[in-house]
């Protein structure tokens, strides 16, 4: 079976493929002819552009942090109220530090000289449904910086981000 044509499609939300070899009332053919810039046919490239915009567009991680459980000191507390003595393996343990936790990865565009990013919502969201407790942003240099939530919307899925910079 030859899948020397392949047509991508969606219908909703699923992502199928189409071949020739599954479909043969498909005429398909390959053009394998290069593109050669003349008078009237301008080549086509992006990268030019490219080049000029990647500077702008940045990587967006969040984490939140996570507090200890005083559950697990509160299980002896109750044993000892009723002058229990505190069964092994429920003894207080070295009470543990608070700690990140990743919680979204994203990318952003820088829209203006002062530090100003739009983002996704969902990516600068915690768990339970309010800002990241941090926002750091890596720009394609990979300098890294903090920011801050200036605003964003759930409906539109935007956020927008100020970086912490003195440059």
């Amino acid at each position: 079976m030859s899948f020397t044509s392949i047509v991508l499609f969606t219908f909703s939300g699923c992502v199928g493929l189409l071949t020739a070899a599954e479909n043969p009332s498909l005429d398909i053919a390959l053009d394998e002819r290069p593109i050669a810039a003349g008078p009237k046919i301008p080549v086509v490239s992006y990268a030019d552009i490219l080049e000029k915009v990647m500077p702008s567009v940045v990587s967006v991680y969040t984490a939140e942090i996570i507090a200890p459980s005083n559950a697990q000191s509160q299980i002896p507390d109750f044993f000892r109220q009723f002058g229990i003595p505190v069964p092994r393996g429920l003894e207080p343990s070295v009470p543990q530090p608070e700690r990140k936790e990743a919680l979204g990865v994203g990318s952003g565009v820088i829209v203006s000289t002062d530090g100003y990013i739009v983002t996704n919502h969902h990516v600068v969201m915690g768990r339970q449904g309010g800002a990241a407790d941090e926002i750091l942003v890596r720009l394609s240099d990979n300098r890294e910086y903090s920011a801050r939530l200036i605003g964003s919307d759930s409906k539109t899925d935007i956020a927008v981000l100020k970086l912490d910079i003195d440059e």
